[in-house]
């Protein structure tokens, strides 16, 4: 059985502060999302196309160690928020990114799990959404609801790699921050 543990109010002031005057800047450099062979996908479908920002990218990924974005330390802050707040204490990340999901066309994201091998994912809800049916639904492996975790701002949610989707807001926009992780005992 998966396990999911849902926590909020885990945002400080600081974190607030970088969401609101960064990240939802009309100055901060999100990039449309690439075809991923990763996934069993069809690039060309609109309901894989997300805007994102790499913090750290798939460690299949990775060239180089290190951090992929200036803005690893306020995301960091926000990841150690988080964890502190849920019990865990250390952590080997395998993959930071924002995602930037609105309106395209389609209502929910394609089924996936975000990597092959084993891991646990962190999905963190960072901004006010105008439409309040925007859920992330995780699925058991015949593809059966599980749980709906409603977004809201400044709660998050943590489970081990299982399949799972999001639905697009009809209106305005949803940021979430995924970290995907191991933890470190």
């Amino acid at each position: 059985m998966t396990q999911i543990k849902i926590i909020k109010n885990f945002l400080s002031k600081e974190n607030k502060n970088f969401i609101n005057t960064v990240l939802l800047s009309s100055n901060f450099p999100y990039y449309l999302s690439e075809y991923d062979a990763q996934h069993p996908h069809d690039a060309n479908v609109p309901s894989y196309k997300v805007l994102c920002h790499s913090v750290l990218k798939r460690k299949e990924d990775r060239i180089k160690p290190g951090f992929n974005s200036e803005h690893y330390k306020p995301t960091l802050n926000i990841l150690n928020n988080f964890f502190i707040k849920a019990g865990i204490t250390k952590v080997n990340f395998h993959r930071i990114c924002y995602n930037y999901t609105f309106n395209i066309g389609v209502r929910k994201s394609y089924i996936h799990e975000d990597h092959a091998y084993p891991h646990s994912q962190a999905i963190l809800y960072l901004s006010k959404v105008l439409d309040k049916d925007t859920p992330t639904v995780i699925l058991n492996k015949k593809n059966k609801v599980i749980k709906k975790i409603k977004y809201e701002m400044d709660k998050g949610v943590i489970f081990d790699k299982t399949p799972h989707y999001h639905v697009f807001p009809r209106k305005g926009a949803r940021l979430v921050l995924v970290a995907t992780f191991n933890k470190i005992n």
